[in-house]
């Protein structure tokens, strides 16, 4: 479950970076919330290096 997890979210993260760059190239749309932004990918990370390390501790450790 905590690799179906780590897998999702790494995707989602790629998606939500790859909806910026095509939102800040629209010439025609508001500028989206940077810091908004900034903190979603932050806590996604770090959430994704939990769950790395989750992972890559011996099943009796966790």
């Amino acid at each position: 479950e905590a690799g179906w997890a780590r897998d999702r979210l790494a995707g989602c993260l790629a998606e939500l970076r790859e909806a910026v760059e095509v939102a800040s190239s629209e010439w025609w749309q508001r500028a989206l919330p940077d810091e908004r932004i900034d903190h979603a990918q932050q806590q996604g990370h770090r959430a994704l290096a939990l769950l790395v390390r989750q992972l890559s501790m011996p099943a009796a450790a966790v």
